[in-house]
This record gives C-alpha cells, structure tokens and sequence, in this order.
C-alpha cells in the first residue's frame, strides 16, 4: 500500500526554473534586440507569469507584460532600446502553481 502512495504522488518541487534567455545573462550584443526570450525548465503559465526590462536607471522600459511562446517559454517584445545596460526581471509561474523568480543584466552597444 506504501508504494502505490509513492507512486501517486508527483515530483516534488516541480519548479520551472530559467534555463536559457535571449539575449544572454550577462551578455552583450551589438544591436538592439526586437525582444526578450525566456526558456524555463517546464511548462508555465504564462497568465501568472511576467518580464520587466529596467534600464541602468532602474526606469521601467518594458513589460510587465509577456506572451507564451509554447509551453516553457516567455516573451516579451521590446521598443528600440539606445545603447546602454538593462535588467530584466521575471517571476514565472509553473503549471503545477510554484513560482520562480530572477533578475539578469545585458547590454546593448560596444
């Protein structure tokens, strides 16, 4: 009886964790990107899930809205950003309810 308990219960901390973004963590690229892309480690849900991009002054450039771009993807399309450093912010919520959250910088220029 102890092992079909076992086996009916799911994996714990099923969190989407961030796996992967465009443009990179802590990277620099030469032109301005046309959006944010965020891969998470599961499906989320992109209704309870966000993207902030904050220029170096902290000021709210775009979001918090953000799309889903399939089942473990975010994304949040961006205005022509100046060349300069950036944060981007998220908290993603996975299917199962648990939610993540992190911040990361890149730059945009030489």
């Amino acid at each position: 009886m102890l092992v079909l308990g076992c086996l009916l219960v799911g994996p714990a901390g099923a969190h989407a964790l961030l796996e992967s973004a465009s443009p990179a963590v802590g990277g620099s690229v030469a032109e301005p990107p046309g959006e944010v892309v965020l891969r998470f480690s599961g499906a989320i849900e992109a209704g309870f899930s966000r993207i902030e991009l904050h220029d170096a002054a902290g000021g709210l450039v775009a979001g918090p809205a953000a799309v889903a771009g399939g089942p473990g993807e975010l994304r949040l399309a961006l205005p022509v950003l100046a060349p300069g450093t950036y944060q981007v912010v998220w908290h993603a919520t996975s299917i199962d309810g648990h939610m993540t959250q992190g911040r990361f910088g890149f730059r945009v220029g030489k």
